[in-house]
């Protein structure tokens, strides 16, 4: 099917789905953008995202939008930069993982300033250095009453920094059963109890956040595979709404899975749904972190999810009584969307979809 690229190409685009009508806006200017993009829930919309030359940037909208350039750590040395997404913690408090492999923080202090934290890498009780981290993402969580930031290091192991007794603190996750973790292939709900993540063999693992903290070899058993087994997994996808958490995972012919958890059977995973048009052997989809709206719908909340392909974005409603309804293309864009999760924004009903394009600019898709 050809492409008329100079129709996408043109600042707004309008597609009709169940929300009612999708805009593209592609001009919020900078080309230099490298990572995927993360959402800081505040009085103002914020997004961060890391540019070419490893700076932190921040979209604000107050009356307006404006790029604030938050720069680099002042403590990193030779070529190193910022590399990760951020992962975001809270209001005033996000992560980044650097090219060299180490954690940083950026935090909004009580002196109304933005400073930066080396969190190093992770370091067992003496100190001694366990690993360089990988910099492809971190996730951060609220789980069991506890901040907690989890990266995957070089050695394909789980480590988790997490605050406790006054104090930040490194803790390992060697991920056993003879096998390493998928790249990327970890994710957790911000407020849920387990974090859970993909083997190479293509199997679902997860263990639980202990308060204490005090676990090291604590991975579940394989929770297995779609399909009876015989389908890998290449992604997921987790989030904690009101107390339910959902994982959702895709497989490597592109089809969109729910792990159920039920009756103890290591299987237990819904139907394959897969947007129409997208080829099973085509480049991977990925999911965004699963959400609820208001928009078009009364006061009764929607679960939805945004897939991304690497023109062509969807939405996909969740239903209550389970199942998935088929996914809707809501946007499509010239330049492919690079390898990252889409960043939903709630506004206040309805919601905001941000990608990054390979020409290193942002695209935005609303309601």
């Amino acid at each position: 099917m050809k492409v008329n690229y100079l129709f996408l190409s043109l600042l707004f685009v309008v597609t009709r789905s169940a929300l009612g009508s999708w805009h593209k806006y592609t001009h919020h200017g900078s080309g230099n953008l490298v990572s995927g993009v993360a959402v800081m829930q505040s009085r103002n919309t914020k997004l961060f995202v890391v540019g070419r030359h490893g700076h932190l940037w921040e979209r604000v909208y107050t009356s307006s939008w404006k790029w604030v350039d938050h720069g680099v750590p002042p403590f990193l040395t030779g070529f190193d930069r910022l590399k990760s997404m951020p992962c975001v913690l809270m209001d005033g408090k996000l992560f980044i993982v650097t090219n060299d492999g180490i954690l940083v923080e950026h935090v909004y202090g009580t002196d109304g300033r933005w400073h930066w934290v080396d969190h190093g890498k992770p370091t067992d009780e003496n100190g001694r250095i366990l690993a360089t981290l990988d910099a492809t993402k971190c996730v951060a969580s609220q789980g069991n009453n506890r901040h907690r930031v989890f990266v995957l290091g070089r050695d394909n192991r789980l480590y988790q920094r997490w605050w406790v007794n006054g104090a930040w603190n490194w803790r390992s996750h060697y991920f056993s059963f003879h096998r390493q973790i998928w790249p990327g292939g970890f994710d957790v709900g911000f407020t849920g109890t387990h974090v859970y993540a993909v083997g190479t063999n293509g199997e679902l693992y997860r263990f639980e956040m202990s308060p204490n903290g005090n676990q090291k070899f604590d991975w579940d058993h394989s929770l297995g595979k779609p399909d009876h087994g015989s389908t890998i997994i290449r992604s997921l996808s987790v989030n904690t709404i009101n107390g339910a958490t959902r994982v959702l995972v895709v497989s490597a012919t592109n089809h969109i899975h729910e792990w159920r958890g039920t009756g103890g059977n290591p299987n237990s995973f819904s139907s394959g749904t897969q947007p129409a048009g997208v080829s099973s052997y085509g480049p991977q989809m990925i999911l965004s972190k699963e959400f609820q709206h208001t928009c078009g719908r009364g006061n009764t909340p929607t679960n939805m999810v945004m897939i991304k392909t690497p023109h062509t974005i969807y939405a996909m409603t969740i239903p209550n009584f389970g199942g998935f309804d088929p996914p809707v293309a809501i946007g499509t864009n010239s330049n492919s969307f690079i390898d990252a999760m889409p960043a939903v924004l709630q506004n206040p009903r309805c919601p905001k979809v941000f990608l990054v394009t390979s020409n290193k600019k942002l695209v935005e898709f609303y309601v």
